[in-house]
């Protein structure tokens, strides 16, 4: 078998000492502390339809593409185009968010009412704590487009490192692995656990703003039983100036 052709092309890269976030479900924390592995999750998993596809101009000069080179009418390059549209994103990502300072809307979005985390780290720990596995991770921040009037680069793996601008909040940095790995059933499977080293991963846990205090003693309780050494502190965020 031939090797994949490599491409050249890399998303923007990020300050190794710039600051991470991933906000999650007190349920997800405890799964990352007791299997010592982050989940990164099948593209074809997300709620964002236009995940892993290309832009309406890529489209477009594919589909010109095919009908000046090879003489395919327009319908057939369309039919063509469409289907490796379906399929050309299909990657596995552990998505953070880039910003030296938390985010209210993501704590709403990613946590459990009241009764969330977010874990705090840097690129290159993140970079660190994964370097014992045997995938080759493509890394970097996530641009935003008009998907209706913008193009992106036709290399592999632009498609997964672009998103439309509705999503720009997020500042997204993103770890991605190609898998070409079957489930049982020949499915995609829906994700993959990948080993991570937490102690060089977590560099502090924020416990959500309005936790109440039992909770936040729950989350430092279950970090110290994991025999993770960092600190655990509830966020200020919405604490009120006025004393």
């Amino acid at each position: 078998m031939e090797d994949e052709k490599v491409s050249d092309w890399k998303p923007p890269s990020a300050d190794p000492k710039a600051t991470l976030w991933r906000y999650m479900s007190f349920s997800k924390y405890v799964s990352l502390l007791s299997r010592g592995e982050l989940w990164f999750n099948s593209t074809k998993e997300f709620t964002d339809p236009y995940e892993g596809l290309l832009p309406k101009e890529n489209k477009q000069e594919l589909i010109e593409r095919l009908m000046e080179n090879q003489g395919k009418r327009e319908s057939y390059a369309t039919r063509i185009v469409n289907t490796i549209n379906k399929y050309i994103g299909i990657y596995l990502v552990n998505c953070w968010t880039h910003k030296d300072h938390q985010s209210a809307a993501l704590w709403d979005l990613y946590t459990n009412k009241n009764e969330g985390v977010a874990i705090k780290t840097t690129v290159g720990d993140l970079s660190t704590a994964l370097e014992p596995n045997r995938y080759d991770f493509y890394s970097g921040l996530v641009s935003y487009k008009n998907y209706d009037e913008d193009a992106i680069p036709n290399e592999d793996p632009s498609v997964i490192f672009h998103k439309r601008q509705s999503f720009s909040h997020e500042d997204e940095y993103r770890i991605v692995v190609r898998d070409h790995e079957k489930s049982d059933n020949g499915r995609t499977p829906s994700g993959k656990y990948i080993e991570c080293e937490l102690d060089s991963l977590i560099q502090e846990v924020y416990v959500h703003p309005f936790a109440d205090s039992w909770f936040c003693d729950l989350v430092e309780q279950v970090t110290s039983d994991y025999c993770l050494d960092v600190p655990v502190k509830q966020s200020s965020l919405f604490n009120d100036p006025i004393e």
